[in-house]
């Protein structure tokens, strides 16, 4: 399993290299232009949740954009590859790794130059952006720098394995011009707010299946099911 995970990266990042790349944001970590996160690998990179995705930008009309889970995946038929076989060549199938990850923070500079939390409003309340998040990784656009920093993060690492470090991931730039740093810190044992945290990988593709499903399929959300019952939304260390 180890080896065909990886395997699938490297074939991925050499048939990425033989086409030109284009813009890919991650779906449930979303950094705008200027903010960075700090977050904590949960699964080691060999544990990825790897499932086939359809991806279409539709930039007139965003909101009839595509970003769904192939109906394959569940083992039967889907309009989306049914539409790329018709001539939607934007809408093939791409290979996407799933990589989920805890958020201690999401900062962006203010005013002054300073850093500060990103905050969301739930209820008429500031929260700041923190917990169980997933990156979407691929081979292909912007993202991949992601993809190929941890890929050599696992391989230089001597026990192979990305959870020992806590990284911050910035984005500079929008649209073509979208760029992502990467930095880590570590090794480091993982805090146990992030351990609390660490999900299952059936649990990992419900949480895909819901936030994308398949074209002409509903899914309903589950309870997302966590090596331990303690959960926090908050930490200073990751």
């Amino acid at each position: 399993m180890v080896t065909d995970v990886l395997a699938m990266m490297d074939s991925e990042t050499r048939r990425a290299s033989e086409r030109a790349t284009g813009n890919f944001t991650p779906t449930f970590l979303r950094l705008n232009d200027g903010q960075k996160a700090k977050i904590r690998p949960l699964f080691n990179l060999s544990q990825c949740v790897v499932l086939a995705m359809h991806s279409k930008f539709n930039q007139v009309d965003p909101k009839q954009s595509v970003n769904a889970v192939c109906g394959t995946e569940n083992g039967g038929e889907c309009l989306h590859c049914d539409a790329a076989k018709a001539g939607d060549k934007k809408l093939n199938a791409s290979t996407v790794f799933f990589l989920p990850v805890y958020v201690s923070t999401v900062e962006q500079k203010n005013e002054s130059g300073i850093w500060v939390p990103v905050t969301y409003q739930k209820d008429g309340t500031d929260f700041e952006v923190s917990g169980l998040r997933i990156l979407e990784l691929k081979a292909f656009g912007t993202i991949g720098t992601v993809l190929q920093f941890l890929r050599s993060l696992y391989q230089e690492d001597k026990e192979h394995d990305i959870r020992q470090y806590g990284l911050i991931v910035e984005r500079i730039g929008a649209g073509q011009s979208t760029k992502y740093t990467i930095l880590p810190k570590g090794p480091t044992p993982m805090p146990d707010v992030a351990k609390a945290l660490v999900p299952t990988q059936d649990a990992v593709r419900q949480m895909v299946m819901t936030a994308c499903p398949p074209a002409g399929t509903t899914v309903v959300p589950a309870a997302v099911a966590t090596s331990s019952s303690k959960v926090s939304e908050r930490d200073n260390d990751f």
